[in-house]
């Protein structure tokens, strides 16, 4: 369905169509050409029906290229995701602009994706939507793009007589040379980014501490694998706060406007009210008073997973129950439990933090969910160590753990890849855990784990 911006935007471009066509028509231009001008015009529209299924961006960038001198972070992918979602759309424009415009070279054909892009995105602009240098070059170099690809094409053409037979124009040799150069300095360019994304120097996990020495002894009850592969890195997602506070309590049956104070925003119904910070934390709270039996632990629990299962609340998914707390009213009499629990993103465990507290009462009816922490979503790719690697990173003391006792001896039983933000840049990167049993100094036995940064 067409928005008041997109019928404003078509009337627009179809009076000029029809302006650009009468004026060429007066001139004596071939119906090719005319054929040519109105597919041009036409692709730009294409262009703006295809950037509206763009994400929007959440930071003003007005430095062309940023990606590129901070590909480490960002890795190759993410800038050919925008060079897909800002040049591909200019890519037929370019293709018709020289039939339809004879007098534009390559370089023009920068300065239309350009222009074109910034015309067909003012509205928005004037309604404080970011302003990404990217988006508007990339859009020329889609357009360089098309035009080089024609004029290639109608010089390999040339002896099947393809041109003349429909009035196209034929490029110079100086045309060829530039399109031949564009193009190979495009495919040079993506191989020459690829190259360089080696991976980020991210900052370092800050892991805690534990005075406790591991002991000499550690043997190993598990088969390590020695294969390197890619994980994901995991950041905060882009998504506005507002706009997920819409669908997240829309989800949860909190229908009502949203108010915001602050960097906090709160939507209320007579049942219900929802709350969530600029962070992305967010809090649910049922006002009516449940009734019903009162659960037991195992259908409080079954209670929970079966919301958050039926419903779209997470980018990530819930992993293990780390702790049930029975709750009393003031009379000591038992009111219901809070779950809390612990998530993963594709099946790893996230550690130490996107956690969450649900509150379970009476007929099984979910009170409270208090979510901590914003959604996370991948970013990009690293290479990561093998088991066998980070065993050996263990052994040499590169390691953090959680073993506050003295013990003689230790198991090592499960590797597994987890995942841990560092706290200053906010990424999620991925570790690897070692699942340990010690023996103390007293004889009994003690879980444990030992964690190794899993990135190279």
């Amino acid at each position: 369905m067409f928005t008041l911006e997109t019928l404003v935007l078509l009337t627009v471009l179809a009076i000029t169509t029809a302006c650009f066509l009468f004026m060429q028509r007066r001139r004596g231009a071939s119906k090719p050409r005319l054929v040519c001008t109105a597919f041009f015009f036409l692709s730009l529209f294409g262009a703006y029906l295809l950037k509206l299924q763009n994400t929007a961006p959440a930071v003003n960038t007005p430095i062309p290229l940023y990606k590129l001198f901070s590909i480490n972070e960002y890795g190759y992918k993410g800038i050919f995701n925008d060079l897909i979602a800002y040049a591909i759309p200019f890519l037929a424009a370019g293709l018709f602009l020289a039939p339809a415009f004879p007098s534009c070279g390559l370089f023009a054909a920068l300065l239309v994706g350009v222009g074109a892009s910034l015309l067909l995105n003012l509205y928005p602009l004037f309604n404080d939507a970011p302003f990404i240098a990217d988006e508007y070059l990339f859009a020329g170099f889609g357009c360089m793009a098309g035009y080089s690809v024609y004029v290639l094409l109608t010089a390999l053409l040339k002896k099947t007589g393809f041109p003349e037979r429909f009035n196209l124009i034929k490029p110079s040799k100086r045309a060829r040379i530039a399109a031949f150069l564009y193009l190979a300095a495009l495919y040079f360019g993506i191989a020459f980014v690829m190259i360089l994304d080696h991976g980020e120097t991210y900052a370092p996990i800050q892991f805690f501490e534990s005075e406790t020495p591991l002991p000499q002894t550690m043997a190993l009850n598990c088969t390590l694998s020695t294969e390197t592969a890619k994980a994901s890195i995991y950041g905060p997602s882009t998504q506005s706060a507002y706009e997920r506070a819409c669908a997240i309590a829309l989800a949860l049956g909190v229908d009502a406007p949203f108010t915001s104070s602050g960097n906090v925003y709160t939507a209320q119904t007579d049942s219900a009210s929802f709350t969530m910070t600029e962070s992305g934390s967010w809090t649910y709270d049922l006002l009516a008073e449940p009734t019903g039996s009162l659960p037991t632990e195992v259908e409080a629990i079954k209670a929970v997973f079966d919301l958050f299962n039926s419903k779209t609340l997470l980018t990530v998914s819930l992993d293990t129950v780390t702790d049930v707390v029975s709750r009393h009213d003031e009379n000591a009499v038992s009111i219901g439990y809070d779950v809390y629990l612990s998530t993963a993103v594709e099946g790893h465990p996230i550690i130490g933090s996107s956690s969450l507290v649900v509150s379970v009462r009476a007929g099984s009816v979910i009170t409270k969910i208090r979510r901590y922490d914003g959604d996370i979503l991948p970013i990009t790719q690293t290479q990561i160590i093998s088991q066998q690697r980070a065993y050996e990173k263990m052994e040499s003391g590169d390691c953090a753990y959680t073993l506050f006792t003295p013990a003689v001896s230790a198991t090592i039983n499960n590797c597994y890849l987890s995942y841990m933000a560092n706290s200053s840049q906010g990424y999620y990167l991925p570790v690897w855990v070692f699942s340990c049993t010690a023996t103390l100094e007293d004889g009994t036995r003690s879980a444990f784990d030992v964690y190794v940064e899993a990135m190279r």
